[in-house]
């Protein structure tokens, strides 16, 4: 089986964070040994499983067409690239959670969220997820990979990220 790929540009922004990018016989890993993601293909598809210190948790499955496990990973690990750089939080989730985003919709199944290509192919973006975390992978599939890398890199958010309240709220 093929091991699954990311971008050169995801690479970079991973190990920026500081994260790592690894192999372990046909699965990659993205993370820092507390917290990981374990990507296999499973046929068509791209089943990210997240890994806390060693325990299986919850998975996704994606597609493994175009950029989507990328961004995917870039918004995972957007804010902890920012807190490990000493720049503002992001709200990624800002307008995100009942609202689509460019050509694809949010369907409830029983597996959790998903994200359908709703131009009319009907094509399973992604499944199994949290609804914010479906509409925030909606969100960031609008933009290209660069733009998305540079969004959550820019100190402002890019014009497309508001940045997150201070933590511990208003002053």
């Amino acid at each position: 089986m093929t091991v699954p790929r990311l971008d050169p540009r995801t690479v970079d922004f991973v190990m920026s964070v500081p994260c790592g990018v690894d192999v372990d016989g046909d699965v990659l890993v993205v993370g820092d040994g507390e917290q990981d993601h374990h990507v296999a293909r499973d046929g068509e598809v791209l089943v990210v499983r997240r890994v806390v210190r060693g325990a299986p948790r919850d998975a996704v499955v994606l597609t493994s067409d175009g950029h989507v496990l990328d961004a995917f990973v870039v918004v995972t690990l957007a804010n902890a690239w920012r807190d490990g750089h000493g720049l503002a939080l992001l709200d990624l989730w800002a307008g995100t959670v009942n609202a689509a985003a460019g050509d694809l919709a949010l369907v409830e199944r029983p597996d959790g969220w998903a994200l359908v290509d709703a131009s009319g192919a009907g094509r399973l973006v992604a499944s199994g997820m949290r609804r914010h975390h479906a509409a925030r992978l909606a969100r960031a599939l609008t933009l290209p990979l660069d733009t998305l890398v540079d969004a959550v890199q820019d100190p402002e958010g890019g014009g497309f990220y508001a940045l997150a309240p201070p933590r511990g709220g208003p002053a």
